[in-house]
């Protein structure tokens, strides 16, 4: 099941078992285009304590979009 509208506090009560979240990062390059959705994101600095935090809960898979921002994938397989 993916979790659209992700953030830690939906987790809460939820069988986390077989949830993916779907987590929109915003860049320089795409935080305009992100400003007009009615999504919650997360900056690329607060990735790495989200998925810390994801790990804690027990939740192992996570499902990464970063629109008009390619670039960010590199950047990211680069820091881990």
């Amino acid at each position: 099941m993916l979790g659209l509208h992700f953030s830690l506090k939906n987790l809460d009560n939820l069988d986390i078992s077989r949830i993916i979240p779907y987590v929109i990062i915003k860049t320089e390059k795409n935080k305009e285009l992100l400003s007009q959705l009615n999504q919650p994101t997360f900056s690329e600095s607060e990735l790495p304590q989200l998925i810390t935090d994801l790990r804690e809960r027990g939740i192992s898979t996570i499902l990464l979009s970063s629109p008009k921002d390619l670039d960010f994938f590199t950047r990211f397989s680069k820091s881990f």
